[in-house]
């Protein structure tokens, strides 16, 4: 509609509430006016008298009643006591008449009713917005007949609520009252302690001693058990019902002394109440006189316990408001409470006074516990922490009880902690020794070695001038440091046998130097750490050389190859700075090479990089728009010209957005010449094998497209196209068939059926969804598994008819999840796993005698299930010995494994002949 509006380059037709404004252009309807749209060349007409519409309107709306039309054209509605009893009416409303009135946009005034007035001055009204109107008369006023223009005050002796069409006596249960003389009279309730029984009583009477009232009663009633009526004349409360305090009682109703009863020794009370209850057993009665639960470790057994509670004897418990003390149990002890017995104690049985009983020697025992657990062989107890420890490495245990440590390995010998017999003590192998400290095989520190099994307390020394690699097993692996390595010279300048690199941007050509022998690299060579020569550093790349930072002699950055920044490039190896590119053309990072800046783009410096920039395709004074079927021109030189959009694609008008603009046209439709704005769909039976295409073929034999603009589909199972170009498929001739795609003749349908044969079987679809993960930290191989299964249904299947739908989804899940140890991960293989389908539909078939495919029999039979995806599976099955038909056919729907984890999806088709 806004392009429609907006403009556009062919004559328009308006719609309903516009008219033409020139040939190309629709403007609304002025309000108050209309045009329906029947005709496409009239103008906006003006609404008739009485009548009114909004701007761009197709019809007109009359003014209801209530409303009149101001000169405006406005529909309005009636003030307030005027009326207009007549649709479509221009000028002003009718006023009510006297002694009636109206609301605002009202179409008729109606009568005040008895209860109301209509006050004539802003006095009389709530506001001077009720003015005329008909408000409720006030509270002890009234009105007794319609139309009145006051309300009348109250007789003596009654009253009224506001809206009273006449004043009632004062009820029973209250009095005629005004606080000053000049105040009118007033029904007010009988205050609390007082009645009246008669309706208009000009006073309330007090209650009987002994009695009280609440407000507004008309009777009173004696004070009720529990309660005491107050006698002090000097008092607020004279005469009024108080409840007994605590500790006090009052068991007879209208008691008239100043107190209550107080409760005797051993009992006691509540506020109100009509009895004294003796304190429970479980408690006692403070020194307040109210009851109190006894305290934890206490008891009390009788009722009206005075004081305090009993302690609990000697290895005995219990908790507040006790009656009895309670045994502590087995595994603790206690002299009013309970404690549990410490580590390596026990208390085997209830009762325990003072303390539980040490655990004997090589035993242990956890907090709480009733008895000792004596120490496996393989362990000891430590008499520095009390606990059961696993025996160190170099011992062993093979009794169980120890106390204090285990038995030694023999010399030169170790164990793995937690040995529990002398034949798990291994000898140290040669090339290491047994540590003294953590009793563990160690390898011989670097320059030393051991030749014999199970040496003890450390490794021969190299001799002078000789080094060795760690673990060395024979005196023959001492040996001159190698080219690229150095002894470190002694105090004396003898080599101390310690053999170590050369520094990075050093080498040593030779073996067994001694003392800093490494040479520096030459000019535009480094080197890594232990060196036995430098290597040059190779075009591309330049030696950036090491700086001392000023002030800080020590921070020393050594020279190291660098490739050339990108925009630069150096041609020679051990160059020592990168030559930048010529303008027009850049390189990438470690370039030997500058190349020349593509057509899109042009030469330019960035920062003094030089690079190649984007060309700017927007051009600037009058932004230059490509007609429809052309898109802006690559290459700066061009950047003011426009080029057809190719073959295959398509363009619309657009602002210099280049070839951006060209759209490529989809499989199945064509653009066949440059600059067109729309892509063609292919006839029916041609399509294109991929996008942009500027040429339908036909469809060749085995395949089809049924609609212009259709890809060309394989034929589905059962089906064939002989010829190129088809529309369709064509079945295959009856009592044959084939379970593969995209046949293309008659011949190629040789699974003989037969039909007819029906099977009524019980169907299920089961998802098996299993991921294996393993974990290299905890070597931990985790295996889950998630089944689903379909809604169990019964299936009637006819042989050669038609396809039986499968159900859409699945109802029940069974997760399982195992997890075990492994020494080494699955091994990984690269699998894309395909999209996982569900099948849609499947069809029974039962191959005839003597078939050619595989040797079938009569009573072989292949079920044919077709998935979402467009894909067929295919399941053969012959009638078991019980003559049922027993159909599994499974699909993988994922299969994908990667390092150290693996996933594999399937669906499985179950059908058990009934």
């Amino acid at each position: 509609m806004l392009a429609l509006l907006a403009g556009a380059v062919a004559a328009v037709d308006c719609p309903a509430g516009y008219f033409k404004s020139s040939e190309t252009t629709c403007a609304p309807c002025a309000k108050n006016t209309y045009r329906s749209g029947l005709d496409p060349q009239s103008a906006c007409l003006p609404c008739a008298t009485g009548s009114t519409s909004p701007e761009a309107a197709s019809a007109c709306t009359q003014c209801p009643a209530g409303y009149t039309i101001d000169n405006t054209g406005t529909c309005k509605p009636c003030g307030r006591n005027t009326f207009n009893p007549t649709p479509g009416t221009v000028g002003a409303c009718k006023p009510c008449p006297a002694g009636q009135f109206a609301p605002f946009g009202a179409s008729a005034c109606a009568a005040c009713p008895a209860g109301r007035f209509i006050p004539a001055t802003e006095s009389d009204a709530p506001s001077e917005d009720y003015v005329g109107d008909c408000v409720d008369c006030k509270e002890n006023t009234y009105s007794d007949a319609p139309n009145s223009r006051t309300c009348k005050a109250c007789p003596a002796g009654t009253s009224s609520k506001p809206g009273s069409r006449a004043c009632d006596p004062c009820p029973a249960g209250s009095r005629l009252y005004r606080e000053y003389s000049f105040d009118p009279l007033v029904c007010e309730p009988c205050p609390e302690g007082t009645y009246s029984t008669q309706p208009g009583s000009s006073e309330c009477r007090r209650c009987p001693f002994g009695s009280t009232s609440g407000v507004g009663s008309t009777s009173c009633e004696l004070c009720p058990v529990g309660w005491y009526v107050n006698s002090e004349t000097d008092s607020y409360r004279y005469g009024k019902c108080l409840e007994c305090p605590r500790n006090t009682y009052n068991d007879k109703p209208g008691y008239s002394g100043v107190g209550c009863k107080a409760c005797p020794l051993g009992a006691t009370a509540d506020e109100g109440s009509a009895q004294c209850d003796a304190c429970p057993a479980g408690s006692y009665i403070t020194s307040y006189g109210s009851c109190s639960e006894c305290p934890s470790n206490t008891f009390s057994t009788q009722p009206g316990t005075l004081g305090s509670c009993t302690p609990c004897p000697s290895g005995y418990w219990s908790r507040g408001g006790a009656t009895e003390c309670s045994q502590c149990p087995a595994g603790s002890y206690g002299s009013g409470y309970c404690s549990l017995c410490p580590r390596n104690t026990y208390a085997d049985k209830p009762g325990t006074p003072n303390a539980c009983k040490p655990c004997p020697a090589g035993h242990v025992a956890p907090e709480g516990a009733t008895e000792c657990t004596i120490v496996p062989p393989g362990s000891y107890v430590s008499t520095t922490t009390g606990r059961a420890e696993l025996c160190p490495p170099a011992s062993y245990q093979d009794e169980p009880g120890a106390q204090g440590s285990c038995k030694a390995c023999p010399e030169g010998y170790t164990s793995k902690p937690g040995a529990r017999s002398l034949t798990q003590c291994k000898i140290c192998p040669a090339g290491s020794f047994v540590d003294d400290e953590s009793g563990e095989c160690t390898l011989c520190p670097e320059d030393t070695y051991s030749d014999t099994p199970g040496t003890a307390g450390g490794c021969k020394a190299c001799p002078a001038r000789t080094a060795a690699p760690k673990g060395s097993s024979h005196p023959g692996h001492c040996r001159l440091c190698p080219p690229g390595r150095y002894f470190v010279a002694g105090s004396d300048g003898e080599p101390t046998g310690q053999c170590i690199p050369c520094p990075a941007n050093t080498f040593s050509s030779a073996e067994g130097l001694v003392a800093d022998t490494c040479e520096p690299c030459a000019a535009g060579t480094t080197s890594g750490e232990g060196a036995a020569e430098c290597t040059p550093c190779p075009a591309g790349s330049y030696v950036k050389q090491g700086v001392i930072l000023p002030g800080n002699p020590y921070n020393f950055f050594d020279p190291v190859c660098m490739p050339c920044d990108k925009g630069f490039y150096s041609t020679e190896p051990k160059s020592l700075e990168c030559t930048p590119c010529p303008l027009g053309s850049s390189s990438d990072t470690g370039a030997t090479k500058c190349s020349p800046c593509s057509g899109d783009t042009s030469g330019s410096e960035l920062a003094g990089v030089p690079t190649c920039a984007a060309c700017d395709r927007i051009s600037a004074a009058g932004a230059f728009t490509c007609p429809a079927g052309s898109g802006r021109a690559s290459g700066c030189a061009a950047a003011d010209k426009c080029e057809a959009c190719p073959a295959g694609t398509v363009g619309a008008p657009s602002p210099d957005f280049g070839r951006d603009a060209c759209v490529t046209c989809a499989i199945g439709s064509i653009a066949a010449a440059p600059g067109l704005t729309a892509c063609a769909p292919c006839a029916a039976g041609t399509s294109t094998d991929r996008i942009g295409g500027s040429e339908c073929t036909a469809c060749k034999p085995g395949y089809f497209a049924a609609q212009a603009g259709d890809p060309c589909k394989a034929c589905p199972p059962g089906t064939f196209a002989s010829g190129t170009g088809s529309t369709s498929c064509t079945p295959c001739a009856a009592g044959t068939t084939h379970f593969l795609k995209a046949r293309s003749s008659q011949e190629q349908c040789a699974v003989a059926h037969v039909a007819g044969t029906t099977i009524t079987a019980a169907e299920a679809f089961t998802n098996r969804y299993t991921s294996s993960q393993y974990d290299e930290g905890s070597k931990v191989l985790t295996t889950k598994t998630l089944v689903s299964t379909s809604p169990a249904r019964t299936v009637t299947l006819v042989a050669g008819g038609d396809p039986v739908a499968a159900p859409p989804g699945y109802t029940r899940v069974v997760k399982t999840v195992i997890s075990g140890v492994t020494d080494s991960p699955p091994e990984p293989t690269d699998l894309e796993p395909p999209t996982p389908t569900l099948a849609v539909s499947y069809t029974l078939f039962q191959l005839a005698a003597g078939n050619t495919v595989g040797g079938a029999a009569s009573d072989d039979f292949v079920v044919l299930a077709e998935y979402s995806d467009g894909e067929f599976k295919s399941c053969g099955t012959r009638r078991g010995a019980d003559g049922k038909l027993d159909v599994a056919c499974e699909r993988v729907v994922k299969d994908a494994v990667s390092p150290n984890m693996s996933i594999r999806e399937t669906e499985m088709l179950r059908l058990v002949g009934a």
